[in-house]
């Protein structure tokens, strides 16, 4: 699982994979503060850096899924904005049916 956001769609994917045993990278602007890549790294997720803002972090890991694959779990687009990839509804079902909190 791949994601570019370190809000919460980034710590949900993160928590999300480490429930499944999924690997994860979360792609981080410069921009973000050093705590939020720590919170990630609690959950197992591999954390890049990569360019200044948001736009550049997304490219990288869009180019991530395209080199390893993987799933792409966009911080935004729903479903109705593009095709998803095919394993974004699994992953989806199992961040929204989760009964178990996330760690704060």
């Amino acid at each position: 699982m791949v994601s570019s956001s370190g809000g919460n769609a980034g710590l949900a994917t993160a928590y999300a994979a480490e429930q499944l045993g999924l690997a994860c990278t979360v792609v981080l602007p410069m921009s973000t503060p050093k705590f939020v890549a720590d919170r990630l790294r609690q959950y197992n997720a591999e954390v890049l850096v990569h360019g200044l803002v948001w736009d550049a972090a997304n490219e990288k890991a869009m180019e991530i899924v395209e080199e390893v694959g993987g799933a792409l779990i966009h911080p935004f687009e729903v479903a109705s904005s593009r095709p998803p990839h095919p394993h974004y509804y699994r992953h989806f079902f199992v961040v929204q049916n989760s009964s178990s909190p996330c760690r704060a």
